[in-house]
């Protein structure tokens, strides 16, 4: 509010990272124009307890998971999770549930041949 932002979520994912940990809740604080700051716990979407180790770092797995040539529950459940978060502050969902499924729509209709790196 002290910035002037209409609409703001402040949360904290895996080692500080603004994204939602699909394996733990999250708290999302959120303002809405002039409202108080208000706390909601998002729910776990994943059982696993652990994201699972990426000793590698290969950058080039980005693009095939975002082209659908490799599956990473994890990581799109990392992506979708946090979109559904922005939608709910953007006021493009009215509940978690909504705005999960608008972030699993838009996921799944997403270009995948339109991801700029190439491998």
């Amino acid at each position: 509010q002290l910035l002037g932002y209409r609409n703001t979520a402040v949360f904290r994912g895996d080692g500080g990272e603004a994204e939602r940990r699909p394996n733990k809740p999250t708290i999302v604080w959120t303002t809405h124009s002039s409202e108080g700051p208000i706390s909601e716990e998002w729910p776990a979407t994943l059982d696993e307890g652990h994201a699972p180790p990426d000793e590698v770092m290969d950058v080039s797995r980005l693009v095939r998971v975002w082209r659908g040539e490799e599956q990473d529950e994890y990581a799109e459940a990392a992506v979708t999770g946090t979109m559904a978060i922005a939608l709910k502050t953007a006021g493009k969902a009215g509940t978690i549930p909504e705005a999960e499924a608008l972030a699993a729509d838009i996921w799944a209709s997403r270009d995948k041949s339109g991801y700029p790196v190439t491998t």
